[in-house]
């Protein structure tokens, strides 16, 4: 992605940035956030994005940056720069932490993690690391119920 190298005051990026915000900040059914990002971002803006997203559940996971960069196939330094902005608790760390915590998310979370790292029934994954994540998964599903 390029960036225009004549950059614009930082008094006109605020207030773009208040117009962003009112575009998607303000409360938004599920379907017209989705148009908006849809109409607002080309889909590999909006694959970067989830990535990154991606990237900052597997480091509160403590997955490795080699291991993290291998399986959603981004550099090295994209991984190590949000295990850095975690470990320094930034602003982005933080509300993820308290988001993650939520129950809906969580068991979204949790099959995306199972599914990336080590699905138990795909050819060529560690089956022992794939199905001890599965028990989990199913066990946290069960206390949820109860």
């Amino acid at each position: 992605m390029q960036v225009s190298k004549k950059p614009l005051p930082n008094e006109i990026y605020e207030k773009m940035f208040d117009v962003l915000y009112n575009l998607l900040g303000k409360k938004k059914s599920k379907k017209d956030f989705i148009n908006i990002i849809n109409d607002l971002l080309s889909y590999k803006e909006q694959i970067m994005i989830v990535k990154r997203i991606a990237i900052l559940y597997l480091v509160t996971k403590e997955v490795g940056v080699m291991e993290i960069s291998r399986i959603l196939r981004v550099s090295k330094s994209t991984a190590s720069k949000f295990l850095v902005m975690f470990k320094e608790d930034r602003y982005l760390a933080k509300h993820f932490k308290t988001l993650v915590k939520r129950e809906k998310l969580i068991g979204i979370l949790d099959d995306i993690y199972r599914e990336l790292i080590s699905p138990p029934t795909k050819f060529g994954s560690n089956w022992e690391t794939g199905w001890r994540i599965e028990i989990d998964r199913q066990r946290k599903k069960n206390l949820k119920i109860r």
